[in-house]
């Protein structure tokens, strides 16, 4: 059996072939939102297991200190990643005919 790290490197080299345009191509939208979702779960599965382990060592608090800098640092990381996104021009195309 896979331990986490194996299945999410195999989920993650499956989300790199599906998300690439030769590679949706034939792929049914099944196989692309299935891939998503184990992602997901392994995903989870790493976060319960870390999780358990910030408990053993620190009991509740430490869990909820874990939690709460686990989501800190993922809020962050969305914000920088977001940031160098470019938005569409505001005098782009019209959607109305």
């Amino acid at each position: 059996m896979l331990g986490i790290g194996g299945g999410i490197s195999i989920v993650a080299g499956c989300m790199t072939g599906a998300s690439s345009r030769r590679g949706c191509r034939g792929r049914a939208a099944a196989t692309t939102i299935n891939v998503l979702f184990a992602m997901n779960t392994m995903f989870g599965l790493a976060m319960r297991r870390a999780d358990g382990m910030a408990h053993d060592r620190s009991v509740t608090n430490g869990m909820r200190w874990f939690e709460f800098l686990v989501g800190t640092a993922y809020l962050a990381l969305f914000v920088a990643l977001a940031r160098r996104v470019r938005g569409a021009p505001a005098d782009g195309p019209s959607l109305t005919a």
